[in-house]
């Protein structure tokens, strides 16, 4: 079924759940993992907040080694191996959609904050840039608390070459 599966991370809540659900999913499988963290890039900035954003990008890239060290971690616990992928200076969903092509991923599982409307206009949302952008198979999660097996017996039954499986629909299939 799935073999090497992608998981990004912005080191948030949200995205921890996605790592979490990615890594548990994979065990499942028997399948190997790479997790992503990107750091954004920032305009060339010069005068006072020069120095302020300079040290922004020196957190963001200790966050992202703190993250990545943290999910390799967790993944040896659960006996899923793992390879830890940090990326700098990337727009986030075209360095997600690289990786998983570079590093023949079969299954990109990754969070959502579900916005809509006038706020995922404007926001956007890297998630959806992946999904409209990807050729890789993937599976939105959301905070549903939805067991691993749902969603193995789910992806297990689709056919579509590309499709999204998100969980609130898997949640519906098991209740």
């Amino acid at each position: 079924m799935y073999r090497h599966i992608l998981i990004p991370t912005d080191g948030s809540e949200l995205a921890e759940h996605g790592v979490r659900q990615g890594l548990a999913l994979a065990k499942s499988l028997g399948a190997k993992v790479s997790v992503i963290f990107v750091v954004e890039p920032f305009p060339e900035m010069t005068g006072r907040f020069l120095e302020t954003l300079a040290r922004y990008v020196e957190l963001r890239k200790e966050q992202a080694t703190s993250v990545l060290a943290s999910a390799a971690n967790a993944a040896k616990q659960a006996g899923v191996p793992c390879e830890t992928i940090q990326v700098e200076d990337g727009q986030p969903h075209q360095a997600i959609i690289a990786a998983a092509e570079n590093k023949g991923c079969d299954l990109i599982v990754m969070s959502s904050h579900g916005r809509s409307g006038l706020s995922a206009l404007l926001i956007g949302s890297v998630t959806n840039k992946v999904l409209t952008h990807a050729k890789t198979l993937w599976f939105v999660s959301e905070n549903f608390g939805i067991p691993v097996e749902a969603i193995v017996h789910t992806t297990e039954s689709t056919s579509c070459p590309r499709s999204i499986i998100i969980a609130s629909s898997v949640a519906s299939l098991h209740s």
